[in-house]
Protein backbone atom coordinates (compact mmCIF):
# COMPACT_ATOMS: atom_id res chain seq x y z
CA UNK A 1 0.00 0.00 0.00
CA UNK A 2 1.41 3.19 -0.73
CA UNK A 3 1.68 6.10 1.38
CA UNK A 4 -1.34 8.59 0.77
CA UNK A 5 0.95 11.78 1.80
CA UNK A 6 2.88 14.07 -0.39
CA UNK A 7 6.65 13.54 -1.10
CA UNK A 8 8.78 16.16 1.76
CA UNK A 9 11.03 18.56 -0.06
CA UNK A 10 13.45 18.33 3.33
CA UNK A 11 14.46 15.30 5.73
CA UNK A 12 14.70 15.94 9.15
CA UNK A 13 18.33 14.67 10.52
CA UNK A 14 18.06 14.20 13.95
CA UNK A 15 21.58 15.45 15.64
CA UNK A 16 23.73 12.75 17.08
CA UNK A 17 24.35 12.95 20.80
CA UNK A 18 28.43 13.85 20.20
CA UNK A 19 27.32 16.41 17.40
CA UNK A 20 24.77 18.01 19.73
CA UNK A 21 27.15 18.32 22.35
CA UNK A 22 29.62 20.01 20.31
CA UNK A 23 26.95 22.16 18.72
CA UNK A 24 25.47 23.28 21.90
CA UNK A 25 29.12 23.86 23.59
CA UNK A 26 30.12 26.09 21.29
CA UNK A 27 30.10 29.96 21.92
CA UNK A 28 28.66 31.94 19.34
CA UNK A 29 31.65 35.06 18.43
CA UNK A 30 30.99 38.16 19.54
CA UNK A 31 30.56 41.39 16.92
CA UNK A 32 33.82 42.44 15.96
CA UNK A 33 32.73 46.39 17.56
CA UNK A 34 31.70 44.42 20.75
CA UNK A 35 35.13 42.73 20.92
CA UNK A 36 37.45 45.14 20.71
CA UNK A 37 35.44 47.21 23.71
CA UNK A 38 35.89 43.83 25.58
CA UNK A 39 39.57 43.66 24.93
CA UNK A 40 40.70 47.54 25.64
CA UNK A 41 37.88 48.73 27.80
CA UNK A 42 37.52 52.01 29.84
CA UNK A 43 40.61 52.63 31.74
CA UNK A 44 40.20 53.56 35.17
CA UNK A 45 43.49 55.97 35.38
CA UNK A 46 42.65 58.71 33.02
CA UNK A 47 44.15 61.76 33.82
CA UNK A 48 43.55 64.54 31.47
CA UNK A 49 45.72 66.98 33.57
CA UNK A 50 48.95 67.57 31.67
CA UNK A 51 50.42 69.30 34.19
CA UNK A 52 50.27 66.00 36.80
CA UNK A 53 51.78 63.73 34.26
CA UNK A 54 55.44 62.06 34.08
CA UNK A 55 58.27 63.15 32.03
CA UNK A 56 59.09 62.07 28.98
CA UNK A 57 62.19 59.37 28.75
CA UNK A 58 62.40 60.17 25.03
CA UNK A 59 65.17 62.06 23.75
CA UNK A 60 64.34 65.40 22.71
CA UNK A 61 65.13 65.11 18.48
CA UNK A 62 64.14 61.19 18.30
CA UNK A 63 61.86 61.30 15.02
CA UNK A 64 59.36 58.35 14.25
CA UNK A 65 58.07 57.77 10.86
CA UNK A 66 54.55 56.72 10.58
CA UNK A 67 54.06 53.17 10.18
CA UNK A 68 55.86 52.82 13.62
CA UNK A 69 53.58 55.53 15.11
CA UNK A 70 50.54 53.37 13.99
CA UNK A 71 52.80 49.78 15.32
CA UNK A 72 54.10 51.50 18.86
CA UNK A 73 50.95 54.00 19.72
CA UNK A 74 47.97 52.59 18.14
CA UNK A 75 47.23 56.35 16.37
CA UNK A 76 45.82 57.24 12.87
CA UNK A 77 46.75 59.86 10.43
CA UNK A 78 43.51 62.14 11.88
CA UNK A 79 45.37 61.90 15.66
CA UNK A 80 48.57 63.43 13.98
CA UNK A 81 46.73 66.58 12.66
CA UNK A 82 48.76 69.82 13.84
CA UNK A 83 52.26 68.31 14.34
CA UNK A 84 54.79 69.27 12.36
CA UNK A 85 57.05 67.01 10.31
CA UNK A 86 60.14 66.67 8.28
CA UNK A 87 60.08 65.06 4.47
CA UNK A 88 63.26 62.04 4.58
CA UNK A 89 63.96 59.62 1.94
CA UNK A 90 63.25 55.44 2.98
CA UNK A 91 64.88 52.57 1.41
CA UNK A 92 61.33 50.77 2.04
CA UNK A 93 60.02 50.28 -0.99
CA UNK A 94 56.37 50.30 -2.29
CA UNK A 95 53.98 48.66 -4.87
CA UNK A 96 54.00 50.92 -7.94
CA UNK A 97 52.90 49.40 -10.89
CA UNK A 98 54.43 52.73 -12.86
CA UNK A 99 57.84 51.97 -11.13
CA UNK A 100 60.51 50.07 -13.02
CA UNK A 101 60.21 46.88 -11.66
CA UNK A 102 56.62 47.29 -9.97
CA UNK A 103 58.64 49.03 -6.62
CA UNK A 104 60.09 52.67 -6.52
CA UNK A 105 61.26 54.75 -3.35
CA UNK A 106 59.48 56.66 -1.27
CA UNK A 107 59.12 60.00 0.64
CA UNK A 108 58.79 59.12 4.80
CA UNK A 109 57.15 61.70 7.15
CA UNK A 110 59.20 61.78 10.03
CA UNK A 111 57.90 63.43 13.53
CA UNK A 112 59.37 64.14 16.98
CA UNK A 113 58.62 61.24 18.81
CA UNK A 114 58.35 63.06 22.11
CA UNK A 115 55.08 65.28 20.51
CA UNK A 116 53.62 61.65 19.06
CA UNK A 117 53.84 60.33 22.54
CA UNK A 118 51.68 63.58 24.13
CA UNK A 119 49.50 63.23 21.82
CA UNK A 120 48.48 59.46 22.42
CA UNK A 121 48.69 60.18 26.18
CA UNK A 122 46.04 63.10 25.39
CA UNK A 123 43.76 60.84 23.75
CA UNK A 124 44.16 58.18 26.54
CA UNK A 125 43.59 59.87 29.53
CA UNK A 126 47.13 60.33 30.22
CA UNK A 127 50.53 58.12 30.45
CA UNK A 128 48.82 55.95 32.81
CA UNK A 129 46.10 55.18 30.45
CA UNK A 130 47.88 55.26 27.82
CA UNK A 131 50.34 52.15 29.39
CA UNK A 132 47.17 50.43 30.42
CA UNK A 133 45.51 50.66 26.81
CA UNK A 134 48.36 49.29 25.36
CA UNK A 135 48.96 46.21 28.00
CA UNK A 136 45.11 45.14 27.52
CA UNK A 137 45.86 44.78 23.86
CA UNK A 138 48.95 42.91 24.22
CA UNK A 139 46.65 40.30 26.20
CA UNK A 140 44.27 40.21 24.24
CA UNK A 141 46.90 39.42 21.08
CA UNK A 142 48.26 36.86 23.41
CA UNK A 143 44.56 35.25 24.33
CA UNK A 144 43.96 35.07 20.86
CA UNK A 145 47.57 33.18 19.99
CA UNK A 146 47.04 30.63 22.83
CA UNK A 147 42.88 30.27 21.44
CA UNK A 148 44.43 29.40 17.96
CA UNK A 149 47.26 27.59 18.80
CA UNK A 150 44.83 25.25 20.81
CA UNK A 151 42.81 24.62 18.09
CA UNK A 152 45.41 23.60 16.12
CA UNK A 153 46.57 20.77 18.36
CA UNK A 154 43.06 19.09 18.65
CA UNK A 155 42.39 16.90 16.07
CA UNK A 156 39.42 16.86 13.84
CA UNK A 157 36.66 15.26 14.08
CA UNK A 158 35.00 12.54 11.87
CA UNK A 159 32.83 13.42 9.68
CA UNK A 160 30.83 10.57 9.32
CA UNK A 161 31.83 7.81 11.99
CA UNK A 162 29.92 4.69 9.41
CA UNK A 163 32.23 5.03 7.13
CA UNK A 164 33.87 1.51 6.46
CA UNK A 165 37.28 0.94 7.08
CA UNK A 166 37.64 -0.28 3.04
CA UNK A 167 37.16 2.92 1.54
CA UNK A 168 40.63 4.47 3.51
CA UNK A 169 43.24 5.29 1.32
CA UNK A 170 46.96 3.97 3.25
CA UNK A 171 49.71 6.02 1.29
CA UNK A 172 52.82 4.62 2.33
CA UNK A 173 56.23 7.13 2.06
CA UNK A 174 59.18 4.97 1.87
CA UNK A 175 61.85 5.30 4.22
CA UNK A 176 64.97 7.26 2.62
CA UNK A 177 67.90 6.77 4.80
CA UNK A 178 69.82 10.17 5.45
CA UNK A 179 73.22 9.95 3.79
CA UNK A 180 76.11 10.41 6.49
CA UNK A 181 78.03 13.39 5.78
CA UNK A 182 81.87 12.75 5.01
CA UNK A 183 84.08 13.48 7.80
CA UNK A 184 85.34 17.34 7.27
CA UNK A 185 89.18 17.62 6.35
CA UNK A 186 91.36 17.75 8.67
CA UNK A 187 93.10 21.74 8.57
CA UNK A 188 96.53 21.82 6.39
CA UNK A 189 98.98 22.83 8.66
CA UNK A 190 100.79 26.13 7.62
CA UNK A 191 104.56 25.19 6.03
CA UNK A 192 106.92 27.30 8.12
CA UNK A 193 109.58 29.57 6.97
CA UNK A 194 113.18 28.92 7.47
CA UNK A 195 113.51 31.28 10.27
CA UNK A 196 110.33 29.70 12.30
CA UNK A 197 112.21 26.34 11.44
CA UNK A 198 115.69 26.90 12.88
CA UNK A 199 114.14 28.81 15.99
CA UNK A 200 110.81 26.14 16.95
CA UNK A 201 111.27 25.17 20.47
CA UNK A 202 114.58 26.80 20.96
CA UNK A 203 114.33 29.93 22.89
CA UNK A 204 118.26 30.64 23.18
CA UNK A 205 118.19 30.17 19.31
CA UNK A 206 115.34 32.52 18.80
CA UNK A 207 117.00 35.18 21.15
CA UNK A 208 120.08 35.16 19.06
CA UNK A 209 118.34 35.41 15.77
CA UNK A 210 115.98 38.36 16.90
CA UNK A 211 119.45 40.15 17.46
CA UNK A 212 120.76 39.43 13.51
CA UNK A 213 120.60 42.73 11.21
CA UNK A 214 117.64 40.62 8.88
CA UNK A 215 116.22 37.11 9.35
CA UNK A 216 117.85 36.12 5.99
CA UNK A 217 121.48 36.24 7.52
CA UNK A 218 120.52 34.33 10.65
CA UNK A 219 119.32 32.06 8.06
CA UNK A 220 122.26 31.69 5.98
CA UNK A 221 124.50 31.36 8.85
CA UNK A 222 122.41 28.23 10.68
CA UNK A 223 122.02 26.15 7.06
CA UNK A 224 126.24 27.04 6.99
CA UNK A 225 126.62 25.01 9.96
CA UNK A 226 128.16 21.98 9.03
CA UNK A 227 126.82 18.94 11.07
CA UNK A 228 130.34 16.92 11.00
CA UNK A 229 131.83 20.05 12.31
CA UNK A 230 129.50 21.91 14.36
CA UNK A 231 127.27 19.68 16.72
CA UNK A 232 123.98 20.56 18.33
CA UNK A 233 124.88 21.41 21.45
CA UNK A 234 127.24 23.72 19.90
CA UNK A 235 125.15 26.08 17.34
CA UNK A 236 124.59 28.39 20.06
CA UNK A 237 127.92 29.58 20.32
CA UNK A 238 128.77 29.32 16.90
CA UNK A 239 125.65 31.67 15.77
CA UNK A 240 126.85 33.88 18.35
CA UNK A 241 130.16 34.45 16.78
CA UNK A 242 127.89 34.43 13.22
CA UNK A 243 126.24 37.53 14.89
CA UNK A 244 129.73 39.06 16.17
CA UNK A 245 131.59 39.06 12.93
CA UNK A 246 128.72 39.12 10.04
CA UNK A 247 125.62 39.34 11.61
CA UNK A 248 125.78 43.19 11.34
CA UNK A 249 128.26 43.68 8.21
CA UNK A 250 125.42 43.87 5.62
CA UNK A 251 123.53 47.13 4.23
CA UNK A 252 120.30 47.22 4.82
CA UNK A 253 118.26 45.15 2.12
CA UNK A 254 115.38 46.54 0.45
CA UNK A 255 111.92 44.86 1.25
CA UNK A 256 110.57 42.59 -1.40
CA UNK A 257 107.58 44.74 -1.82
CA UNK A 258 109.73 47.94 -2.39
CA UNK A 259 107.35 50.15 -4.13
CA UNK A 260 110.43 51.83 -6.14
CA UNK A 261 110.97 49.42 -9.20
CA UNK A 262 114.39 49.25 -11.28
CA UNK A 263 114.10 51.18 -14.41
CA UNK A 264 113.59 49.22 -17.78
CA UNK A 265 116.84 50.52 -19.69
CA UNK A 266 119.40 48.82 -21.72
CA UNK A 267 122.25 49.87 -18.90
CA UNK A 268 119.95 47.51 -16.32
CA UNK A 269 119.48 44.40 -19.20
CA UNK A 270 122.98 44.55 -19.81
CA UNK A 271 123.88 43.88 -16.17
CA UNK A 272 121.43 41.55 -15.96
CA UNK A 273 123.03 39.57 -19.72
CA UNK A 274 126.37 40.02 -18.02
CA UNK A 275 124.81 38.28 -14.95
CA UNK A 276 123.20 35.46 -16.71
CA UNK A 277 126.85 34.12 -18.16
CA UNK A 278 128.76 34.34 -14.98
CA UNK A 279 131.76 31.29 -14.10
CA UNK A 280 130.82 29.29 -11.00
CA UNK A 281 133.33 27.80 -8.77
CA UNK A 282 135.51 24.48 -8.92
CA UNK A 283 137.85 25.15 -12.37
CA UNK A 284 140.18 27.82 -12.97
CA UNK A 285 139.02 29.67 -16.42
CA UNK A 286 139.75 33.23 -17.70
CA UNK A 287 136.74 34.29 -15.94
CA UNK A 288 137.21 33.02 -12.18
CA UNK A 289 140.34 32.43 -10.34
CA UNK A 290 140.85 30.57 -6.20
CA UNK A 291 142.59 32.13 -4.32
CA UNK A 292 144.13 31.51 -0.55
CA UNK A 293 143.40 33.59 2.11
CA UNK A 294 145.88 33.99 4.77
CA UNK A 295 144.16 34.85 7.76
CA UNK A 296 141.18 31.81 7.12
CA UNK A 297 143.56 29.36 5.89
CA UNK A 298 140.67 28.67 3.04
CA UNK A 299 140.70 28.76 -0.56
CA UNK A 300 138.33 31.78 -1.62
CA UNK A 301 136.91 31.77 -5.39
CA UNK A 302 136.45 35.53 -7.27
CA UNK A 303 135.57 36.39 -10.09
CA UNK A 304 138.65 37.60 -12.46
CA UNK A 305 139.71 38.66 -15.97
CA UNK A 306 137.40 39.66 -19.00
CA UNK A 307 134.17 38.51 -17.03
CA UNK A 308 134.88 40.78 -14.05
CA UNK A 309 135.80 43.66 -16.14
CA UNK A 310 132.10 43.13 -18.05
CA UNK A 311 130.50 43.40 -14.21
CA UNK A 312 132.57 46.31 -13.58
CA UNK A 313 131.83 48.39 -17.15
CA UNK A 314 128.25 47.50 -16.47
CA UNK A 315 127.85 48.46 -13.07
CA UNK A 316 129.66 51.86 -13.67
CA UNK A 317 127.18 52.24 -16.91
CA UNK A 318 124.20 51.64 -14.75
CA UNK A 319 125.51 54.18 -12.29
CA UNK A 320 125.69 56.62 -14.89
CA UNK A 321 122.70 56.11 -16.14
CA UNK A 322 120.29 55.86 -12.99
CA UNK A 323 123.01 57.27 -10.24
CA UNK A 324 123.50 55.46 -7.28
CA UNK A 325 120.07 54.91 -5.77
CA UNK A 326 119.46 52.41 -8.62
CA UNK A 327 122.85 50.26 -8.29
CA UNK A 328 122.20 50.30 -4.16
CA UNK A 329 119.18 47.90 -5.63
CA UNK A 330 121.17 46.26 -8.02
CA UNK A 331 123.95 45.30 -5.89
CA UNK A 332 121.94 43.05 -4.57
CA UNK A 333 120.78 40.84 -7.68
CA UNK A 334 125.21 41.10 -8.56
CA UNK A 335 125.11 39.30 -4.65
CA UNK A 336 122.95 36.56 -4.87
CA UNK A 337 124.49 35.39 -8.23
CA UNK A 338 127.75 35.71 -6.42
CA UNK A 339 126.65 33.00 -3.50
CA UNK A 340 125.19 30.93 -6.25
CA UNK A 341 128.65 30.56 -8.10
CA UNK A 342 131.14 31.31 -5.97
CA UNK A 343 129.90 31.26 -2.29
CA UNK A 344 128.38 32.84 0.01
CA UNK A 345 128.36 32.76 4.31
CA UNK A 346 130.55 30.14 5.57
CA UNK A 347 131.78 28.91 8.81
CA UNK A 348 135.29 27.43 9.34
CA UNK A 349 136.72 26.13 12.30
CA UNK A 350 140.14 25.44 13.23
CA UNK A 351 139.87 24.32 16.40
CA UNK A 352 137.53 23.25 18.95
CA UNK A 353 136.97 27.08 20.49
CA UNK A 354 136.75 29.03 17.84
CA UNK A 355 134.60 30.16 14.83
CA UNK A 356 135.63 31.83 11.74
CA UNK A 357 132.46 33.38 9.64
CA UNK A 358 133.31 35.08 6.28
CA UNK A 359 131.03 36.13 2.98
CA UNK A 360 133.40 36.33 -0.14
CA UNK A 361 130.83 37.30 -1.93
CA UNK A 362 129.94 40.60 0.02
CA UNK A 363 132.33 42.79 -1.31
CA UNK A 364 129.79 43.41 -3.89
CA UNK A 365 127.64 44.86 -1.54
CA UNK A 366 130.35 47.55 -0.53
CA UNK A 367 130.49 51.16 -1.21
CA UNK A 368 133.95 53.17 -2.08
CA UNK A 369 137.26 51.56 -0.76
CA UNK A 370 140.19 53.09 0.04
CA UNK A 371 142.86 51.39 -2.06
CA UNK A 372 144.95 50.50 0.62
CA UNK A 373 141.92 48.56 2.15
CA UNK A 374 143.30 44.74 1.75
CA UNK A 375 139.19 44.14 0.24
CA UNK A 376 140.18 46.65 -2.69
CA UNK A 377 143.45 44.80 -3.65
CA UNK A 378 141.12 41.67 -3.73
CA UNK A 379 139.01 42.03 -6.82
CA UNK A 380 138.96 45.72 -7.61
CA UNK A 381 142.67 46.57 -7.43
CA UNK A 382 142.94 44.17 -10.30
CA UNK A 383 140.95 45.19 -12.88
CA UNK A 384 141.11 49.14 -14.88
CA UNK A 385 137.31 49.08 -14.75
CA UNK A 386 137.72 47.92 -10.92
CA UNK A 387 138.94 51.37 -10.27
CA UNK A 388 136.71 53.33 -12.08
CA UNK A 389 134.03 50.99 -10.71
CA UNK A 390 135.39 51.83 -7.02
CA UNK A 391 135.27 56.15 -7.99
CA UNK A 392 131.74 55.93 -8.83
CA UNK A 393 130.66 54.77 -5.88
CA UNK A 394 129.39 56.31 -2.57
CA UNK A 395 130.54 55.35 0.95
CA UNK A 396 127.74 52.90 1.65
Amino acid sequence: MSDPRPPSLFVFTPMTPRKRSQSSDAALPLPKRQRKSAEAGPSSNNNTDPSTWRKSRLRPNTRINRTNIGKKYRLKDDDLEGLEYRTAPTSVRIPARSAPGGKKYAEAHMYLEREVEQRAWQKHGGPEAFDEYIEKLEQAKQRRLQHFAHEASESPPDEDDDDDDDDEVVIVVPHVPTPTPAPAPAPVPLALTPFETYTHNNPTILHLANMFLGEWIFERAYEALDPALVPDHERVPALYEALRQVGWSYPLRPFPGDPAPIPDSYPVANLRAVLARAPHAGVEGPGVRRYFDVETGCDEWRWAGEFADDLFGALVAVINEHGRGVWRRLRWEVYEKSVEMLGGIMCDRDDPYSFAWRDASAEWLLGRLDIHDGRFSETRGKSRLGWRYNDHLGTG
